[in-house]
């Protein structure tokens, strides 16, 4: 026998009206006697119980839901497209984990000026990077995997908003507000937000005036085919 269960049946949406009753109820008899009495205390106490009430039956539904079958269902629905979104997601992590690094120097004054004026001469000097052919194909491979990488995320990040706007259409408004515990259900809430570009960061501290300036070389697409133009200019091959 096979058992189907629908997400947008009604025997599925856990009712809010039993809680907002009992809330009522509560507050009448906590209330009344308070008001007849001119119990400002009394009130107080009142109002602050019917909420936390009111607020721990709301916890108390989310959860059952979360653990009921027509959540499972309405999960299924999109398992194919969160597989999709968790393989792209782990392919980013890889890309940065072989290609991102963020390297930090510390240099003098004439340096850090030399930096801001001659950005890719002074990484050369500074890293001993050649100008050469093998330095281009190097740049060339991190354009490539980040492009990648960016097109990825942006995908994710279309796919992600796709899945959530449609799956809370069909939930209960109180659980719709949830959205952290919806994406941690899906399995989709450790998910890469933006892409980390590698960088060169030349850094000067001034004992004297006692301040200290970092000047930063993100090697983004724009950056890479600047960086490509100056080694064909000063290519030694």
């Amino acid at each position: 026998m096979v058992i189907i269960i629908d997400p947008d049946a009604e025997e599925c949406n856990y009712s809010i009206k039993p809680l907002l009753i009992l809330c009522c109820v509560i507050a009448c008899m906590c209330a009344i006697p308070s008001l007849i009495a001119k119990n400002i205390i009394g009130i107080v106490i009142s109002i602050f119980l019917i909420m936390l009430i009111f607020t721990s039956g709301l916890f108390v539904n989310r959860y059952k839901y979360f653990k009921s079958q027509a959540w499972s269902a309405l999960k299924h629905e999109y398992d194919q497209q969160i597989k999709i979104i968790l393989a792209l997601n782990k392919s980013i992590k890889l890309i940065q984990k072989e290609w991102l690094f963020d390297i930090t120097v510390n240099c003098s004054l004439q340096v850090f000026d030399e930096s801001k004026i001659n950005p890719f001469g002074t990484i050369c000097n500074t890293f001993d990077i050649s100008a050469n052919q093998k330095t281009i194909k190097w740049l060339e491979n991190i354009k490539r995997e980040f492009k990648i990488a960016e097109k990825e995320r942006l995908y994710i990040e279309k796919e992600k908003e796709y899945i959530l706007k449609h799956i809370k259409k069909r939930l209960p408004f109180w659980i719709r507000i949830v959205t952290w515990k919806i994406e941690n259900d899906l399995g989709i809430n450790n998910i890469v937000q933006s892409i980390r570009y590698p960088c060169y960061r030349f850094a000067y501290y001034s004992v004297s005036g006692g301040f200290y300036q970092t000047h930063e070389i993100v090697l983004n697409n724009k950056t890479i085919n600047e960086f490509k133009k100056y080694i064909d200019m000063h290519n030694r091959d």
